[in-house]
């Protein structure tokens, strides 16, 4: 009778022991594991994803016109405006810092013994650890004091700048000369070679930036103007303006210099040249 009894036995604690696997296989299944947040994971795609954008972002940079085009165009890159652009290639490195320190806080021991290991093998290949200090320190001070081959790349980026520029006169857009967008800044800044400043409005209208980075609405605000008049004002001499549009991008349509459409607002006369 015990005889006929253990195999029974045996099946059992077999039988339990499968229980005990398979219930151990659920516990690490995907869809015991879906609800659990891990951070390591998510810090290494958040560094992959913010890596991507700040790549495109800086591409995108490179081969954007120089802000006072930019804005006077209207200029986008997949949608975007240069000033978007910087936003996103400011804002992903701003973010390296905290998720960088969280990487290197959760993960403390194991770098701590990759360096160690590393750099004792480091100095087992000196001409290769000095050659790339080599590199690193060329770039570095290339970019710093203009050297070849690092000159040679941002020539490039303002020929790019040049080229939005001359595209965007031949479209019909008017883009001031770089040293006319901000007469403001002085009361002896020509506007044009040959006319002299108007010294009204040196002395009358404000000097804190240029006049090109303010829309009308925050222009006729600051200078307790209507918005409504400010509009009938530029509406008066032709010109249809937007609350939000800025008077760079305002400038590009209506062939006046910001600080003239900024005298308009104001409800000053323009100088007229002799």
């Amino acid at each position: 009778m015990f005889t006929n009894a253990l195999p029974t036995l045996n099946r059992s604690s077999s039988t339990l022991g499968l229980e005990v696997v398979k219930m151990t296989k659920k516990i690490h299944t995907p869809q015991a594991r879906k609800h659990k947040f891990y951070i390591r994971n998510f810090i290494s795609l958040f560094l992959i994803g913010s890596v991507l954008l700040e790549v495109a972002s800086g591409v995108a940079l490179y081969l954007a016109p120089s802000g006072r085009v930019a804005q006077t165009m209207s200029w986008e890159l997949l949608w975007l405006t240069k000033t978007q652009w910087e936003a996103i290639h400011t804002v992903f490195g701003l973010l390296w810092i905290p998720i960088l320190a969280t990487h290197i806080f959760l993960n403390w021991k194991p770098i701590l013994s990759y360096l160690k290991n590393h750099t004792t093998r480091a100095f087992a290949f000196k001409r290769e650890l000095l050659a790339a200090l080599a590199v690193v320190l060329f770039f570095a001070l290339g970019s710093v004091y203009n050297w070849p081959p690092v000159s040679q790349v941002m020539a490039l980026s303002e020929s790019m700048s040049s080229f939005w520029e001359n595209r965007g006169r031949t479209a019909g857009y008017f883009i001031p000369e770089e040293t006319v967008v901000h007469p403001e800044t002085t009361a002896t800044t020509p506007t044009n070679p040959s006319t002299p400043a108007d010294p009204t409005l040196s002395s009358t209208v404000s000097t804190k930036r240029g006049y090109g980075k303010y829309t009308v609405q925050s222009w006729a605000e600051e200078n307790k103007v209507e918005l409504q008049t400010a509009l009938k004002r530029l509406a008066d001499l032709g010109i249809n303006a937007k609350a939000d549009e800025s008077l760079l991008a305002l400038s590009g349509r209506s062939g006046k210099l910001p600080s003239e459409l900024a005298a308009i607002i104001l409800g000053q006369p323009l100088s007229t040249p002799e």
